[in-house]
């Protein structure tokens, strides 16, 4: 090897050396964070690190306190043993000694406790004949907590968790109840503001009604009584369904409330759970319209029970005569008032021989994929007899791949240079890994994923919510809407890869009532591959590689 090579080479050692060395440094950095720098730069994460024990860690100092599950929990002290779920402060350790201003929530014991909130609930609020119970302090450095409703990016804090009521009440990530914990090092000062839900204190009936008022007169304001009608100071709600058991007809049943009277009729059973195995019966599909012209909104309904009620409904497209032509998806729907529709863009393919589509529907219900099918009505799409590029609808007719009206640009802008006009065309990704595989979004939203546009890879769909009551849960590996209490009712073991699936068997060890919310036990394969973390130059790196590229050009010139 000539002296030249060295020239080459050790500059080239010098610079990987100088990245790795950056790369390290600002991960240093982070880990030295104290919690008011760690609050003020993450001001918008959704519960402040609530981890699963099991498959992750955080260092006891790091604990804030554990609960039983990530939604609809009790609580423990950090140093019990009892639960696998933990609000996490990583990279953080202070003091837990109270100083009258940093209580972080409140327990009614070291286990198996519900929680109250710091601030936000005065004493003067709280309903009468109700005892309060002996309450355990959670302190941890100078948090300053307060429980609201209002957004914490607003009061310059972050939201740690979220609580279903100010005193005796469960502990879930934040968002998932409408009270949020919102913490941070400097003093949070309430802003009152009627239609908030929360009788702040200076409200009243008559300044505001909407948060203030008692109907029943039992001390609990009507947003937050879990019995709005009917006498219940103490709030007992045995099967934890957010309904109080003095007007709940099935009180040991989280599924079923009924309407208050003492009776339950057998239609209010599983009124609060929405749809069960009943879904599958009676279903309908079929399109508003017998025809349309390419380019045309149409319709298209599905109906059945309302057990179907909150349940989100996927539609694929099909030409009748070839199924491999590929239709653009229409976006997905939530049943509702006795029916789930959306709509489609009516398409025109020259390569199929009539252009009469049909559709299917499909929702998940007690772990298989329900399908109806519009067959035998399906609608007769005409070609435009007025094409033409520019109009911004995309016309098999005029052979068209993309048409993006006034955003259009030279050169057949309409066919051979769509990918130039933002459509992805051959050249594009998928933004999801398997066509119908749900991903949820948010506590109680998720999206689908198909084929939403124009290009030939999928991306998710618009989003849709969840009927209330009901939580996206992910814990099964693909989205869903599910009752809160079975989000996490199954113990499931997954086989290996065979023919594209997995198979999952489940079994219910939650509530009697999640029966008929098994997880799909069919699951497509999924190869995803982590990212390896390598140097990336930044603007620290450069200058450490100058640096250091100077000091061995000095030295060797020296030499």
């Amino acid at each position: 090897m000539s002296s030249k090579d060295y020239y080459v080479i050790i500059p080239t050692l010098i610079i990987l050396f100088a990245s790795y060395l950056a790369f390290n440094m600002n991960f240093a950095q982070i880990s030295t964070l104290n919690i008011a720098e760690i609050v003020m730069q993450l001001p918008h994460i959704t519960g402040f690190d609530i981890i699963n024990l099991n498959t992750a860690s955080c260092p006891a100092e790091s604990v804030l306190f554990k609960i039983s599950s990530q939604n609809n929990a009790h609580a423990e002290l950090y140093d019990q043993t009892n639960y696998d779920f933990a609000v996490c402060l990583p990279g953080v350790n202070a003091t837990r000694t109270c100083n009258g201003n940093n209580t972080v929530i409140k327990l009614t014991g070291p286990t198996n406790a519900h929680v109250y909130a710091p601030l936000g609930y005065q004493p003067g609020d709280i309903p009468p004949n109700f005892t309060l119970p002996s309450l355990t302090n959670v302190c941890f450095g100078n948090l300053q907590c307060i429980a609201t409703s209002l957004n914490c990016a607003n009061l310059n804090s972050t939201c740690l968790f979220s609580v279903s009521s100010y005193f005796n009440a469960h502990v879930a990530e934040c968002g998932f109840y409408n009270i949020n914990l919102c913490c941070s090092t400097a003093a949070i000062i309430p802003p009152s503001a009627c239609g908030n839900n929360i009788c702040d204190p200076g409200e009243t009936p008559a300044t505001c009604p909407q948060d203030c008022e008692d109907t029943d007169g039992d001390g609990v304001p009507d947003p937050i009584d879990n019995c709005p009608l009917v006498p219940n100071p103490n709030q007992t709600d045995t099967d934890n369904d957010g309904v109080g058991d003095d007007c709940d007809d099935d009180p040991n049943n989280p599924c079923t409330a009924g309407n208050g009277d003492g009776i339950l009729d057998p239609s209010e059973v599983n009124d609060l759970c929405g749809a069960g195995i009943g879904c599958a019966q009676n279903l309908q599909a079929t399109w508003l319209q017998s025809a349309a012209t390419e380019g045309q909104s149409v319709t298209l309904r599905v109906t059945g029970s309302n057990s179907c009620n909150g349940q989100p409904f996927q539609f694929r497209v099909y030409e009748d005569s070839n199924l491999n032509i590929i239709t653009i998806d229409p976006q997905p729907s939530v049943f509702g008032n006795g029916k789930a529709e959306t709509t489609w863009m009516a398409e025109y393919h020259e390569e199929a021989d009539d252009n009469k589509y049909f559709f299917q529907s499909s929702v998940v219900i007690n772990g298989s994929s329900t399908q109806v099918s519009s067959l035998p009505n399906k609608l007769t799409v005409n070609a435009n007899a007025g094409s033409t590029c520019g109009n911004g609808i995309v016309e098999g007719s005029n052979n068209e791949e993309c048409d993006l009206g006034s955003n259009n640009g030279p050169n057949k802008p309409c066919s051979s240079n769509c990918t130039l006009q933002g459509i992805a065309g051959p050249q594009c990704s998928n933004e999801c890994p398997v066509s119908q595989l749900g991903v949820c979004t948010g506590t109680n939203k998720l999206k689908f994923c198909g084929n939403y546009d124009g290009d030939p890879c999928l991306e998710l769909s618009n989003e849709v919510t969840c009927t209330a009551g009901n939580v996206c849960s992910s814990e099964y590996g693909d989205a869903t809407c599910l009752p809160s209490i079975c989000e996490a009712a199954y113990e499931c073991t997954m086989s290996e890869c065979v023919n594209g699936v997995r198979t999952r068997s489940c079994t219910n060890t939650g509530s009697q009532a999640c029966s008929s919310y098994s997880p799909t036990t069919e699951v497509p394969c999924i190869s995803i591959e982590e990212p390896t973390a390598f140097p990336v130059f930044s603007l620290f790196n450069i200058l450490l590689t100058i640096m250091i590229l100077i000091l061995f050009y000095t030295v060797r010139i020296k030499l």
